[in-house]
Order: structure tokens, then sequence, then C-alpha cells
């Protein structure tokens, strides 16, 4: 689909995948288990990659999201991420 010339359009979309030359981008306006826009911002952190800033979720909020994903693939993520969370813990502790 292309994107229509009148934003008002797009009002009701929830995800929005757009193709690029570069590859897919995802335009979510919320993300579940995390919320709104202002939500997400609130549970993120900025960082640079490749000259870029970006805000990244924080590992509570991205274990937040991937969980109420539920799927398959995001359960095995959230084992993942929860153990990165328990040394990331155990490194601050020190």
């Amino acid at each position: 689909m292309r994107v229509p010339d009148d934003p008002r359009r797009l009002n009701g979309f929830k995800n929005i995948n757009l193709v690029t030359d570069l590859g897919v981008i995802d335009l979510l306006r919320e993300v579940s288990g995390v919320g709104a826009y202002a939500d997400v911002s609130a549970k993120s952190s900025v960082a640079t990659l490749y000259g870029m800033t970006l805000q990244v979720l924080d590992i509570g909020a991205l274990i937040a999201a991937k969980t109420a994903a539920g799927r398959a693939k995001d359960k095995i993520g959230v084992m993942h991420l929860e153990a990165v969370r328990r040394k990331l813990q155990s490194r601050d502790q020190a």
C-alpha cells in the first residue's frame, strides 16, 4: 500500500511497516505492554549508534513488551533478557 497523501487517512492504524531502500521500518502507535509514545519515551534511554541518536527501551520495558507479545520467539527472548538483567543487577551491586 502506498502512503496516503492525507495524513488523516493514517488515523486508526496501530502499526505501519514501511519498506525502504535501507530496509523495513516499523512505525508503532504504541508498544504492547509498555504504552503510547509518552510511556515508551519515559522508559527509554538515549544512545548513539553509527552517529545517530536513538531512544532505546530500557531492559524492563523490553521484557514487558516481549511478554505482552506472547510469541514463542519472544518467550525465549524474555528468558535471555531476564538473564541479562540479573547480570546487570549483580554488576551494579558489586
